[in-house]
């Protein structure tokens, strides 16, 4: 026996035996039966999806692979999806799918990035095998992992075909979350407040960010007792919106927001609070308290039957300080980001809230008669909560005290 068998042998089972996927085979059948359903009222013969959340919610697929080409394609009359991939993640696929052997395929590397060959080009030969080159083919185009070059092959080699945009289309299958989606994202709010207590303890003047963040992302994997953390997800202490850390140390009077989330099997449930280095001024105490209303305003504003517009018009006419953007957005399910991004509190939409309907809504003052995002010379406030609609308002998913964290 070699040395590859031998592994082969006795530790991959160990490994595939320990993985358990988020839902009994039954909820992605059901949830492919849904997507199905879909096509058909839109006249589709074949979906080809490049969204990794989508492709995670339909098959269960696990796997940092989003960097190279990879697609799940739906094909009208068939009984399980086909999974696309580079050859390197067939054993993640066979793992964390619920598909059969025969419909996972993955392309050699001789179609990997900058190689001769094209990804497009192996995937028109798959559809050929299921003579499903022609009718209607749906394509999400507003994905950012189907690039301009790829679209370009697809439309050129299917010239049978007519080339539809389903963008959004099966984001909205997870808008409304079952009870046992809903149990993920309390799990991951309970790491998130655990998170934020570690920020809470280990922030201090001279303490440099990296440093406090390395203590935050710690909590967040670790999780809890029950149940580990994944893909956690924070944002910088300080700076400007989505701009990474550094290794800056914190000084007195710093004032400043703090977002990030926990996630249980790729759902999160994010937060926001400002911190204060020392003791804040009236004025910034004032300032968070007209914050915190504005939040309450909206989590009082949420109920069934109201449309995400109308949300957003009382929020606009009735907050202290509303924002200039859309003041909350549907989240919970992700593989790349926490926000789902089918709709959101914002002028113009439609969407009429429903129980089961799970938002992030947060207010924040952002450079209120400041020039600049910290310190003395600048402001920035955050505060959020993530929430459930239910039956007669929401349910807010975690714990963490609704206060201005002081730091002495």
């Amino acid at each position: 026996m070699g040395a590859t068998e031998s592994i082969r042998r006795i530790r991959m089972p160990l490994i595939d035996a320990d993985f358990e996927r988020p839902f009994p085979d039954s909820e992605y059948e059901r949830r492919f039966k849904s997507a199905q359903e879909l096509m058909a009222s839109n006249d589709l013969d074949v979906l080809l999806l490049t969204d990794p959340t989508n492709q995670h919610y339909l098959s269960g697929y696990e796997s940092e692979s989003y960097y190279t080409f990879q697609m799940l394609i739906l094909i009208a009359g068939e009984d399980e999806p086909l999974f696309v991939a580079r050859n390197m993640e067939e054993r993640a696929a066979g793992i964390t799918t619920w598909l059969s052997d025969d419909r996972i395929r993955c392309y050699t590397d001789e179609y990997a990035p900058n190689s001769l060959y094209h990804p497009v080009d192996w995937v028109q030969d798959l559809l050929g095998e299921f003579e499903a080159t022609d009718g209607r083919i749906g394509v999400e185009k507003s994905s950012q992992y189907l690039s301009i070059d790829t679209l370009d092959r697809l439309q050129s080699q299917l010239t049978d075909a007519e080339i539809v945009d389903v963008s959004m289309l099966i984001n909205r299958l997870y808008l409304h979350k079952s009870d046992a989606e809903l149990e993920y994202m309390r799990k991951a709010a309970e790491i998130t407040d655990r998170g934020m207590e570690t920020a809470a303890e280990v922030i201090a003047e001279g303490v440099r960010e990296n440093d406090a963040v390395a203590e935050v992302l710690r909590t967040l994997v670790r999780g809890t007792d029950e149940f580990g953390g994944t893909m956690p997800s924070v944002t910088p202490a300080t700076g400007p919106y989505h701009f990474t850390f550094s290794d800056r140390t914190f000084k007195d009077g710093d004032v400043f927001g703090l977002e990030f989330s926990g996630c249980v099997r790729n759902y999160y449930s994010p937060l926001c609070r400002t911190f204060s280095i020392g003791e804040p001024s009236s004025e910034v105490r004032e300032l968070w308290q007209a914050l915190d209303e504005d939040l309450q305003l909206i989590l009082d504003t949420v109920e069934p039957g109201r449309t995400c517009e109308e949300v957003e018009q009382i929020y606009r006419a009735e907050a202290n300080y509303p924002k200039a953007a859309r003041s909350g957005y549907v989240i919970g399910l992700g593989v790349t980001s926490w926000a789902e991004g089918t709709t959101s509190f914002t002028e113009g939409d439609d969407t009429v809230l429903r129980p089961g309907m799970t938002f992030h809504s947060n207010p924040s003052i952002d450079t209120l008669n400041y020039p600049g995002g910290i310190g003395p010379n600048g402001l920035r406030m955050l505060h959020s909560e993530t929430y459930v609609v239910t039956e007669d308002g929401c349910e807010v998913f975690g714990s963490y005290p609704r206060q201005l964290i002081v730091i002495d």
